[in-house]
């Protein structure tokens, strides 16, 4: 938008060629699979490029007719990957089925070396058969489900046969496995109520209707039972017939024709066949790694050669020693371009070697000044600011403790004068009498008496001003009441000489009385 508005929306191309277009798609492409960044999303699919076709053989009527073969397209050409069909077969036995590329064009076809995929064996569907033949009423029904994978592998996942059931015909079933082992129920018939027999020959007229009374209860009760033993029996015989459905999981075995899978020791084989490639990578990059430091210090060191800063600081003898083991290394490794690494390296060092105190020096030079003047800088300021801390507003800090203070700060102050005029005696090729990195830890000593100054706390402060306010106050107070105790004016007032005389006499009283007590008390 900032573009379009300093040259022109018309002059900006919104087009892109062929190679542009390939780098944008592959990485908006990869933005859209990547969790880190949201970008419009990206739809794209792979495809397959060959059809993949299912041939079988139906069922077999009889031992003598064979069965009738089958060719079914189950992914066309251009199927998109990551895809799933579910395939149905009516068998009673076991069976099997090859997977093939179908029929190409002739553009593919020369690709297709080999157009069988793998062949498919179903068990374990004609024991299942055999298991449930009593109660089965209609013929089983075998799903197979065959994914083709993003990575355009193709496999069958899984095979259930389902079989539909009479519960009816298990009851039946079960019944008659009780019956036989004489667990089925009986029907018990009661038996009439006989006439008590007396001792007495002649019964009374309560004793025959009490008979008559029984048998006709006894006649009631068989009846009723005999009917209901009827309705049992006739429930028990129009049973409703209920389906269930039953589904076994068939054991898959697939036999490769084309590409076979890796098997366990070949996946062993092959991870340790990697495991070498990414050896022999590492040292190769490694080995090009080193040439390459070797070969641009080279430069580097014939640069180093003719600059200023160095000239200043390295004797003649010494650019000749570099110049010579430079062209030497060169010259060694035009003819060893493919030297072993540890060559490389050795190499590298030795030149090293030679060229690092040249290039201290010339780092020195510029650096070494600026060292001394940043640490005399912080002693004098660290000296300011232990003069503050004992003179300042508000110090609390003795001069026992800043004194410590001063002496670090004196003997760095020296040290730095010292040093200076050693550096400035030494000629430009000779190594520093100290380094940078001396003069920078030689500060360390200020820094922590200061340290210590600065983290002393200050001591806490008496409240006597705060005491003897509140003294006069009290007293104040003390002299309004008498004051409103001696009355309205006109009446006898008394000054405050007059209150302290008073006071004073009634103190030599008292001093008085004391010794009379005394001697009482001696008496």
């Amino acid at each position: 938008a900032n573009l379009a508005a300093i040259v022109g929306e018309e002059k900006l191309a919104k087009n892109v060629n062929g190679d542009e277009a390939a780098v944008m798609g592959a990485v908006f492409r990869a933005a859209s699979l990547s969790r880190q960044f949201k970008v419009k999303e990206v739809r794209l699919k792979d495809i397959s490029p060959f059809p993949i076709e299912v041939k079988y053989t139906g069922e077999a009527k009889d031992a003598s007719t064979p069965g009738k073969p089958f060719l079914t397209s189950i992914f066309n050409e251009r199927s998109v990957l990551g895809t799933r069909k579910i395939m149905s077969f009516k068998r009673i036995t076991d069976f099997g089925f090859d997977l093939q590329y179908g029929e190409v064009s002739a553009a593919h076809g020369a690709e297709l070396s080999n157009q069988e995929i793998a062949h498919v064996s179903l068990t374990g569907l004609t024991e299942a058969i055999n298991k449930f033949k009593d109660v089965s009423v209609a013929t089983p029904k075998v799903k197979v489900t065959i994914e083709l994978s993003e990575s355009g592998i193709l496999s069958v996942q899984e095979a259930i046969a389902t079989i539909e059931t009479d519960s009816s015909k298990k009851a039946s079933l079960a019944d008659k496995v009780k019956s036989f082992f004489g667990g089925s129920e009986k029907n018990e018939d009661v038996k009439e109520a006989e006439p008590r027999e007396t001792d007495e020959e002649q019964g009374t007229a309560e004793a025959a209707k009490e008979q008559e009374k029984v048998a006709e209860e006894a006649k009631e009760n068989k009846t009723a039972e005999a009917a209901t033993n009827n309705t049992e029996t006739s429930a028990k015989n129009e049973t409703v017939p209920t389906t269930q459905t039953e589904k076994i999981v068939l054991k898959i075995q697939t036999d490769y024709k084309g590409i076979v899978p890796l098997t366990t020791i070949g996946k062993k084989d092959s991870l340790a066949k990697i495991q070498r490639l990414d050896a022999l990578d590492a040292a190769k990059r490694a080995q090009e790694e080193a040439r390459n430091s070797l070969e641009s210090f080279l430069y580097r060191g014939r640069e180093l050669l003719y600059r200023d800063e160095i000239m200043e600081v390295s004797t003649k003898e010494e650019r000749e020693n570099l110049s010579e083991n430079l062209s030497t290394i060169s010259d060694w490794l035009e003819e060893n371009e493919d030297a072993e690494t540890a060559e490389f390296q050795t190499r590298l060092k030795d030149l090293r070697k030679i060229e690092r105190p040249l290039s201290i020096r010339a780092a020195e030079r510029v650096s070494r000044p600026k060292a001394f003047a940043s640490l005399r800088s912080s002693v004098t300021m660290a000296r300011a600011v232990g003069e503050q801390l004992l003179t300042g507003e508000g110090a609390f800090h003795d001069s026992a403790d800043v004194q410590k203070l001063y002496d670090a700060c004196d003997e760095v102050l020296a040290w730095i004068t010292e040093m200076e005029a050693a550096q400035a005696e030494l000629p430009l090729w000779k190594d520093g009498v100290v380094s940078t990195r001396e003069i920078q830890l030689r500060g360390n000593p200020v820094e922590r008496e200061m340290h210590r100054l600065m983290s002393k706390k200050k001591p806490k402060v008496v409240k006597k001003e705060k005491e003897a306010n509140a003294t006069e106050t009290k007293e104040e107070e003390k002299e309004k009441e008498e004051t409103e105790k001696a009355g309205p004016k006109g009446d006898k007032e008394t000054t405050e000489e007059e209150q302290q005389q008073g006071k004073a006499g009634e103190a030599a009283g008292e001093e008085e009385a004391e010794p009379a007590k005394h001697k009482k008390d001696e008496l």
